[in-house]
């Protein structure tokens, strides 16, 4: 970050009734929590992919990950005003930290393409991993049944995922939220290999947008409980650990195609064994001529997405049908919108031969991980759904759509493509 950066919200001055380590804790939370909206407010304002843009989001990601507790641990009872004064040098050196030294150490890009789909995983190996079918953690590892029409029953071996904790390996539960996120990824990084890109660089901002559907800076900004959920997400899937064997597979499906006659070639390394299932790095980045502090280059594709494009199960949504007058994106937004999307492009590919139209709102709820015992929530999400519904016939994606219900109750939404 650069020095000429004005302090954007001055802490305020030091009270006589800051007298204890709990009087230091609410002032300084109080404060984060000022800046972070004085940050936001500045954001919003700054001038999309500026150099003042890229500097202001910096911030904002950084005060984001500040937690007062940490801040505080040296707070002295007896120093009150003191130990207040470190905490805002604190604060400070925080966000405005020193120009980079190093610049050859910065990764310099043009940012020239942009997705135009969110391309969503849809095999049966993905389902099973982003937790979409059923509850499970593959620590130690299963054989996955494919069900597929042949003489011997197909399987991938060995599915299996987990994080590490020292030389331990610990469950991991991945959700629909991070099959999103990862789809999101693999959009990012698809549209920049087919533009001929080496470097597979891309920022926050940029998978907000492929996830949304809505321009980062036009909406909540850095501070947003969406942003902060997907780098929750990309930590989680960086630090989970993936292997699967589908050999059996790909030798059913070169068989297959010899039959009909393609020459169709698959991958020959068609065994994964103890990889990252997010191979991302966090770096410094030069992206059309402006420094973004926190970018990530993604080191090859991940061993999922090369299985994925193999089969070639990958559903297609426009970009711009998830983005929905008068909703915000937030998690849960994301969750529904990318789900019911999902469901419609089934329903809309002959080759599925999918005859069930009806969307249930506890099959949403449980794949989305909402808690459908909540009253409260059911409501709020039907109202979502009906809202994101209108929309897509208006501008004429589905033909029309009507409420399911059982006895009195809402049961779901009947799709008519």
């Amino acid at each position: 970050m650069t020095q000429e950066l004005e302090i954007y919200y001055d802490p305020p001055d030091i009270s006589c009734t800051t007298e204890c380590k709990e009087d230091i804790c609410e002032e300084i939370s109080s404060y984060i929590k000022a800046l972070k909206k004085e940050l936001h407010k500045k954001l919003l304002k700054a001038e999309p992919e500026s150099k003042e843009f890229y500097e202001l989001q910096n911030m904002c990601l950084a005060i984001e990950q500040i937690k007062t507790s940490e801040i505080l641990l040296d707070a002295d009872d007896n120093d009150p005003e003191g130990s207040l004064l470190k905490g805002y040098e604190q604060i400070f050196n925080t966000i405005y930290s020193p120009p980079v030294e190093n610049e050859s150490s910065i990764i310099e890009i043009k940012r020239t393409t942009k997705p135009t789909e969110l391309l969503v995983l849809n095999s049966k190996l993905s389902k099973y991993f982003f937790n979409i079918e059923r509850d499970v953690e593959l620590v130690n590892g299963t054989d996955l049944p494919l069900n597929w029409k042949s003489k011997k029953e197909i399987y991938v071996r060995n599915v299996r995922y987990y994080q590490m904790v020292g030389n331990e390996k610990i469950p991991v539960t991945l959700t629909f939220f991070d099959l999103v996120i990862f789809s999101g990824i693999y959009s990012l990084a698809k549209s920049l290999i087919d533009n001929g890109q080496k470097e597979l660089i891309m920022t926050l901002p940029m998978i907000y947008e492929v996830v949304s559907g809505s321009s980062f800076q036009h909406k909540a900004g850095f501070v947003s409980s969406l942003t902060t959920d997907i780098i929750k997400s990309i930590d989680k899937m960086r630090s989970t650990f993936v292997e699967f064997d589908w050999r059996e597979q790909a030798q059913f499906m070169i068989e297959k195609n010899r039959l009909k006659g393609r020459n169709k070639e698959h991958p020959e390394r068609c065994i994964s064994i103890n990889n990252a299932m997010l191979n991302l790095t966090v770096i410094t980045a030069k992206i059309n001529g402006s420094i973004v502090k926190q970018a990530y280059q993604l080191n090859g594709l991940p061993h999922l997405h090369r299985y994925e494009n193999a089969l070639e199960q990958i559903i297609k949504l426009k970009k711009s049908l998830l983005k929905i007058p008068g909703i915000s994106n937030t998690t849960d937004s994301v969750c529904i919108k990318t789900y019911l999307a999902r469901r419609i492009e089934l329903l809309k590919n002959p080759k599925n031969k999918i005859c069930n139209n009806t969307i249930s709102i506890e099959s949403l709820f449980d794949n989305c991980g909402f808690d459908y015992a909540n009253k409260l929530e059911r409501k709020r999400k039907r109202e979502m759904i009906l809202k994101i519904l209108n929309h897509w016939k208006d501008i004429g994606y589905i033909t029309d759509f009507g409420e399911s219900k059982k006895g009195n109750r809402f049961h779901g939404v009947k799709i008519k493509v």
